[in-house]
């Protein structure tokens, strides 16, 4: 029995797969890669999903949470279950359970097929990621594996970050079912690959043939799976709690506060009349201020509710002054400095009111670091009205805003933080490539933010918008101009993708027109595709453009649209377009921009061999 130990022992150690080792790691890395990116490839669709199955945007949310949960109880027990079907049988079940399970996400009527779709689909990816490192480390040798794993790694970094990128451009381009349908022919591909190519090593079949299976520690994996049930319920709490949570579940002094975070005021109040003590006193009379109220809370009042009191009554204009800052310290003080610099601010005092802001940065600071927040964000909007320097210290503002909030979970706040800075820096630039690049960043940290653009489409939209604009205008080689250019166009095209036009009617035709102006002079292979583009995105800015509003605007448009025809050689609506803008600056006094159009037109006269004398007394 020792000597047949040894003969199994030595021939594990020299046994090697039939096939290529690299070819096998590519095998099992394509079933890996199709896992992994399932985990972020839905994303960016979840909108689209609810809104074609009819469900809201909370509830679509569990496309990615059953798949990611279902997934992590199966990835512990692959062992266990390889020792009872044997790992190559195990790898082929799991491709085949992921595969199934993903053609049936892709034809779901119903968001409820869908998450029993993404689960059995999470739980058939659950295995696939520990097999493939497991034959990767019995098909190559010891020397060999770092090397191995490295390439397995980059896909598993890799399919997560392009998941996003792709899953939006299928959903956007044809639809959201195929983010799924996509993994059949992947799927079916390499369960035909393992099959042929991938084998169990002596060591596994020997074992399997001898009866000898792994254990299975029933209670933990129960426990396990009742932890990660937990973990969701809590999260769903945790929304709950939001403003969209009901009233029973804030304490009963507080119930008030859904209803007044909801702007409904008769409900808040009712709820406040009935408690009797200074603090619904106080919340009574921020709710619905009187001059009468506010002598009975004065006379009522003391310390710190008082102040508060004194604040608010110069807050809704029942107050002449501000209240003092006498005898206090931390937030309450801060409040009353802020309080100050606004009535600073109203007698049109700005260096007043900033250093009475500084002051009150300095006492929220260290407790209360969200007040603080706000009040360099304040204080900010201040210098970026001041001349030099006042731009350079609203960017520290901006900065030092931006690292107080830290990692504290309001990313719409540390949004708009990074927007305003971004906005400050693109301002302040004059071309300075230092605070142009600077305002790249900020801009793109918007755009990682982890927020969901469709919720927040305004804010998205500016932010490619400006990025874009910032890649037009920033300094470069001409060897980069073409690289340049086209990220430039990619911005613009999904700022225009994520602007509602309905509801900022004013940013979309913005990016329209920068989109436009862009595709006309980035140097292309098909410049020609370039210009029709730019043709068509101006004609749907004149068709909805109010000439008799913004005359000189309309004749921007003309003369914008007219150059991209010229240079498509469509000569005869180009000079019409132009003589109608000519006319229109003409009309309105714009000299320039006249003198402008009418060098465009001896330029086209002049390069075509045309008569410009002809031209002009036909137009005139």
């Amino acid at each position: 029995m020792s000597a047949a130990t040894e003969t199994l022992t030595q021939q594990d150690h020299d046994w090697k797969p039939k096939a290529n080792p690299w070819f096998i790691a590519f095998v099992v890395s394509l079933a890996a890669f199709m896992e992994v990116l399932d985990t972020s490839i839905a994303n960016v669709a979840l909108p689209h999903i609810a809104g074609n199955l009819g469900a809201s945007q909370d509830q679509s949310t569990w496309v990615l949470t059953s798949y990611l949960v279902s997934n992590a109880i199966v990835l512990p027990i692959s062992g266990w279950l390889v020792s009872l079907f044997g790992r190559k049988r195990f790898f082929m079940a799991c491709i085949v359970i992921f595969t199934v399970s993903s053609l049936i996400c892709g034809i779901a009527p119903s968001l409820g097929l869908l998450l029993i779709a993404r689960v059995i689909q999470g739980a058939g990816g659950g295995g696939l990621q520990p097999m493939a490192q497991a034959i990767l480390a019995d098909t190559f040798p010891p020397r060999l594996r770092g090397l191995a794993f490295s390439l397995y790694g980059v896909t598993a970094i890799f399919a997560p970050s392009i998941g996003p990128t792709l899953g939006g451009w299928i959903t956007d381009n044809y639809t959201w079912r195929w983010i799924f349908l996509m993994n059949l022919p992947v799927g079916i591909l390499a369960l035909f690959l393992v099959y042929q190519f991938v084998e169990d090593p002596p060591y596994l079949t020997k074992a399997r043939a001898l009866g000898r299976r792994a254990r299975l520690d029933y209670i933990g994996f129960s426990l396990l799976a009742l932890g990660v049930g937990a973990l969701l319920d809590s999260q769903r709490l945790a929304q709950c709690m939001d403003e969209e949570s009901p009233s029973e579940l804030l304490p009963t002094s507080w119930s008030f506060y859904h209803h007044a975070r909801r702007e409904e005021w008769s409900s808040a109040l009712e709820q406040l009349n009935s408690l009797d003590d200074p603090i619904a006193s106080y919340n009574r009379f921020v709710l619905s201020p009187t001059v009468d109220d506010l002598h009975v809370l004065r006379a009522s009042l003391d310390g710190d509710l008082r102040k508060l009191t004194d604040i608010a009554a110069y807050a809704f204009g029942l107050a002449d002054e501000a209240p003092c800052a006498e005898d206090l310290d931390g937030e309450l003080l801060a409040l009353t400095l802020m309080t100050q610099a606004a009535a600073e601010i109203e007698r049109g005092s700005s260096s007043s009111a900033i250093a009475l802001l500084e002051q009150a940065v300095s006492a929220a600071r260290t407790v209360s670091p969200l007040f603080a927040v706000q009040l360099l964000a304040q204080l900010a909007s201040l210098y970026r009205a001041q001349p030099e320097p006042g731009p350079s210290r609203a960017l520290a503002c901006y900065k030092g805003a931006i690292a107080l909030l830290g990692e504290t979970s309001m990313p719409e706040l540390r949004c708009d933080l990074w927007m305003q800075l971004g906005v400050m820096c693109q301002e302040s630039a004059e071309g300075r490539p230092d605070r142009m690049t600077e305002a790249i960043g900020a801009y793109r940290e918007v755009l990682r933010s982890g927020l969901i653009p469709e919720q927040h489409r305004e804010l998205f939209a500016l932010a490619h918008n400006n990025l874009g604009l910032l890649y037009v205008s920033m300094p470069m080689s001409e060897s980069g101009n073409q690289l340049r250019l086209a990220i430039a166009v990619q911005s613009f095209r999904e700022g225009l993708r994520i602007c509602d036009r309905e509801a900022h009617p004013d940013l979309w035709a913005s990016i329209q027109l920068n989109l436009a102006n862009a595709l006309q002079y980035m140097p292309s292979s098909h410049p020609e595709e370039n210009l029709v583009q730019a043709v068509d995105l101006y004609e749907e800015l004149i068709t909805d453009h109010k000439k008799a509003f913004d005359p000189i605007g309309y004749g921007r448009l003309l003369s914008n649209q007219a150059n991209a025809l010229a240079h498509l050689g469509i000569f005869s609506p180009a000079l019409e377009k132009l003589q109608e803008a000519r006319k229109l600056f003409e009309w309105h006094n714009e000299p320039e921009l006249a003198a402008g159009t009418l060098e465009l037109v001896g330029q086209i006269h002049e390069q075509f061999g045309t008569s410009r004398g002809r031209v002009e007394h036909g137009s005139a």
